[in-house]
């Protein structure tokens, strides 16, 4: 089996990060281990604009990614087996810039093993149990050993551009416990997923795993949209909403929709669509033309992201009128 490639992540970007000499420590330090290849990235080298895909990657899958800076970022974290990710302590959490990258993809992700070296005035331990929450929701598995560095006591200068890393003994003890237990879940999780794309198959979009898929389908599948419109824009986000409904009611695997306001706030709203088939909306539906329109306009019209949930449905009622 190949070696496990690792990505030790600079999640800092600021002019006088002292994110890329932690990194390069990191970095030196895993350098040689057997069976193992780390690399750095550096997100510098990837600039992400603040989240502007229409629609989430935990919704749409790969397949949804609509701009190349998101296709070239989700190529690169696919790379990799396992990451290092190396974080300042911002405001008690982690970096704006980190948490950004991280919301813009999700399979590429899933089933792969993380550590967390954190950096700053407390030595970032704050930034590093909220990234840590943030990897639970992305199906990634953080490792229990971490580092923490402090800008009084482990670095030389640390408020000058020269500022240098002077880890202790300890803490390279620590890198090499954290090395260990990164490479020993990071190659039980490839295994994982080399099982479950081997269950798959080379069309997963046709076979995949059938049972799930049945499973699936036993039951109408539904997804619920919520949208934070701009003042001033309600009427073209309806008239785009208004013109997918047109046009999806005329799908064989769709079953209804609801698109509702929330009275005491005018910009919210909901959009509720039930389907027949989950597969086939991910492989077809997410992409059909006629959506392009809203999606495009998505996000000069929104104040944020759309909230995306899905739902399976267990009943579903209609009023019965007797006539007396």
């Amino acid at each position: 089996m190949s070696d496990l490639k690792i990505a030790v992540v600079v999640g800092s970007t600021r002019p006088g990060r002292k994110g890329r000499a932690v990194a390069e420590w990191v970095l030196a330090r895993a350098g040689g281990r057997p069976g193992a290849r780390y690399e750095l990235v550096d997100l510098l080298d990837f600039p992400l604009p603040l989240l502007d895909e229409p629609m989430s990657a935990k919704a749409t899958g790969a397949d949804g990614y609509t701009h190349d800076h998101t296709r070239a970022w989700a190529a690169k974290v696919a790379e990799y087996d396992g990451f290092v990710f190396v974080t300042p302590e911002y405001n008690h959490s982690l970096s704006g810039t980190l948490k950004n990258a991280l919301d813009f993809l999700y399979e590429e992700w899933n089933n792969k093993a993380a550590a967390v070296v954190s950096y700053g005035a407390a030595g970032g331990v704050r930034a590093a149990e909220h990234l840590r929450g943030i990897l639970s929701e992305l199906q990634v598995a953080h490792v229990q050993q971490q580092l923490g560095f402090s800008a009084f006591t482990d670095f030389v200068d640390y408020r000058t551009p020269e500022a240098a890393l002077a880890p202790t003994d300890i803490q390279r003890a620590f890198a090499d416990t954290m090395f260990a237990q990164l490479e020993t879940w990071a190659g039980a999780l490839r295994s994982v997923r080399a099982a479950a794309a081997t269950a798959a198959g080379p069309q997963d979009t046709e076979r995949g795993d059938k049972r799930a898929e049945d499973t699936r389908r036993a039951t109408p599948w539904a997804v619920m949209a919520t949208f934070d419109v701009k003042e001033g824009c309600e009427e073209e986000w309806s008239r785009l909403v208004q013109d997918v409904i047109d046009e999806m009611r005329h799908e064989k695997t769709f079953i209804s929709t609801s698109m509702c306001r929330r009275p005491d706030e005018p910009g919210k709203f909901l959009l509720f669509e039930v389907w027949a088939d989950r597969a086939e909306f991910f492989a077809t539906q997410v992409n059909r033309e006629y959506r392009r329109p809203l999606m495009e306009r998505l996000p000069e019209l929104t104040r944020s992201p759309v909230v995306f949930d899905e739902w399976t449905e267990i009943r579903a009622d209609h009023a019965v009128h007797v006539r007396r």
